[in-house]
């Protein structure tokens, strides 16, 4: 039990810092794109916002498969038990 709750101690800790950084990214680029005038800029900054957010679906996509697997594990061990 103390492991497992380890185990989830520090998936809790790679969760958020991993969705930390795209997150605060595209806070920062969504007030930067209000507050820019040309158009050329506002271009560059929305390609910016495009890329943190399929990098932000990439980091979900691989922590639901993280969970998947544990799930797989956890259940395979349940048999064993």
């Amino acid at each position: 039990m103390v492991r497992h709750n380890n185990e989830l101690r520090q998936f809790s800790y790679t969760v958020s810092h991993n969705l930390r950084a795209p997150v605060a990214r595209l806070l920062g680029l969504t007030d930067l794109f209000k507050r820019s005038k040309p158009e050329t800029d506002r271009e560059e900054i929305a390609e910016m916002i495009r890329k943190s957010g399929r990098e932000l679906d990439v980091i979900l996509k691989d922590l639901n498969q993280i969970i998947d697997l544990r799930n797989d594990l956890y259940q395979v061990r349940e048999k064993y038990f």
